[in-house]
């Protein structure tokens, strides 16, 4: 993603069905660090939604429970994140960011992505609005971007833009390459 973006470019990415943060916030982290190691001048922008106006304000806040210790590991917990009484705030750099906003899917608000992550919407779609939701996602990439999502429980979802693969961890997911645009 950061191949071939000139100094002051973005790296977009989209997080749809942000819940609490948690996705939104690991994925700025790793393209923080992905930014660092690659020695890029790109700037990172994460775009993360949800319908629940509650469930975004949380996020926002960026506070987390003492226990993500046991999910984060020691190194990002230093980097990333300052210990405020019994919670983790995540640090002003990698909120800055973020741009958590309320949204409905049937408008894509957000285009020209590198990458879309929805791992955890399409599970509460029926496989129409799936297709739908896919549809507007691929659209709203560039070409040769990503869509991550988990496996559709409904094995006749398929997007004709994307293909499955499994990555390092064995985890399925989408990956949309397309020439248009």
């Amino acid at each position: 993603m950061f191949h071939n973006k000139a100094d002051g470019d973005q790296v977009r990415a989209r997080v749809a069905g942000c819940s609490s943060g948690e996705e939104a916030y690991s994925l700025a982290m790793l393209l923080s660090e992905q930014c660092d190691a690659l020695h890029s001048t790109a700037n990172i922008q994460v775009f993360a939604t949800d319908i629940d106006e509650g469930a975004v304000a949380r996020a926002r806040a960026g506070l987390y429970p003492e226990s993500i210790i046991t999910d984060v590991r020691p190194s990002a917990l230093r980097q990333f994140f300052v210990k405020i009484d019994s919670r983790y705030e995540v640090v002003k750099s990698v909120r800055e960011k973020i741009l958590f906003a309320m949204h409905v899917l049937r408008d894509p608000p957000f285009s020209r992505l590198d990458l879309v992550s929805c791992r955890n919407l399409l599970i509460y779609l029926d496989s129409g609005v799936q297709n739908q939701v896919l549809e507007m996602f691929h659209y709203a990439l560039y070409p040769n971007g990503y869509l991550c999502s988990s496996a559709a429980p409904n094995r006749r979802t398929r997007s004709k833009n994307c293909s499955a693969w499994s990555g390092s961890t064995g985890r399925k997911r989408r990956s949309c390459r397309t020439g248009r645009r």
